[in-house]
């Protein structure tokens, strides 16, 4: 199954929905984060799809 888990916030915020993701692709399903762009490097160090969320004012 593939997932995408979107999540904005602090790195205590994005963190808890890695943990998360981590499990998903344990379980061998294909994982994606959508979160800001300053959590790239995080979110690759685990291995999950990025995509980068952007404000807009």
């Amino acid at each position: 199954m593939h997932i995408t888990i979107l999540t904005y916030g602090s790195r205590g915020d994005i963190q808890l929905f890695m943990a998360l993701g981590v499990e998903l692709m344990r379980s061998a399903h294909t994982v994606r984060m959508a979160v800001p762009g300053l959590f790239k490097d995080f979110i690759i160090a685990q291995e999950p799809e990025f995509a980068a969320l952007s404000r807009q004012n």
